[in-house]
């Protein structure tokens, strides 16, 4: 990873998390109705999770059967995320309502980002780095990157929907190329969803990273830290622009 000049980030799940994690919360009151518990249930369920979120096919297809957002749509995916937490299709039949009801009635996480990012991040700028936020989110989302007091780290802040392209999809990975005025093998790409973000990123030619703190992906085939600021060790000192 020599020569970088720019580093991009994903930002949900990468930057910005959910207190409490919205995995474990489903995964806790799952187990409370007597679904089976262990590390490689979770692990199964949440590799399940990232992938349905960004496949076109199977996210596409239940948007258009049962409309996004509604009751039917989550009671679905609640079925289909027990299946995949290691419960048999009938006692998935039996909690998925109720795994349901229990998310829309009690689950309201707050947003939060690890005390050391801003240290991280200005450490970054200060070695030369452009910076920019590219996340497949549909709509702006600068006034919560404000909230959490990130704004001026970035050069640029992109939301998929800005450019019409969605990761995996190499457009939305060369639309940032152009925005932060480098080339992508002068690029490194963040991000915490093997499916979007490394898949992604590669296919575009940028250096993939891929975050993982929960070792979701034990066996992914690229760079791997479990901490932003061990992305320093990758760096080798190479940061003008």
């Amino acid at each position: 990873m020599k020569n970088i000049k720019s580093i991009l980030f994903d930002f949900d799940g990468t930057l910005r998390h959910n207190d409490p994690v919205a995995h474990h919360f489903f995964f806790d009151h799952a187990v409370s109705l007597g679904a089976a518990d262990s590390p490689e249930n979770r692990r199964e369920a949440m590799r399940w999770a990232h992938l349905y979120w960004n496949s076109r096919g199977a996210l596409i297809s239940d948007t258009e059967k049962y409309g996004y957002d509604s009751p039917e749509f989550w009671l679905n995916y609640s079925w289909h995320y027990l299946r995949a937490f290691n419960c048999p299709d009938d006692l998935a039949d039996d909690l998925a309502p109720a795994l349901t009801r229990h998310m829309a009635e009690n689950y309201e996480p707050v947003n939060r980002i690890e005390a050391d990012t801003p240290t991280f991040l200005d450490g970054l700028r200060a070695r030369g780095y452009v910076l920019g936020l590219v996340s497949n989110r549909s709509r702006p989302y600068l006034d919560l990157v404000e909230s959490l007091g990130l704004t001026d780290y970035f050069d640029f802040i992109m939301a998929a929907g800005d450019v019409n392209s969605w990761k995996p999809d190499a457009e939305i990975f060369h639309q940032a190329l152009d925005r932060a005025g480098t080339r992508a093998e002068e690029a490194i790409y963040v991000g915490d969803n093997y499916y979007a973000d490394i898949v992604g990123a590669r296919a575009a030619g940028l250096h993939p990273v891929l975050f993982d703190p929960e070792e979701i992906f034990p066996d992914a085939d690229c760079v791997v830290i479990d901490a932003l600021p061990h992305l320093e060790r990758l760096l080798n000192g190479n940061g003008r622009r």
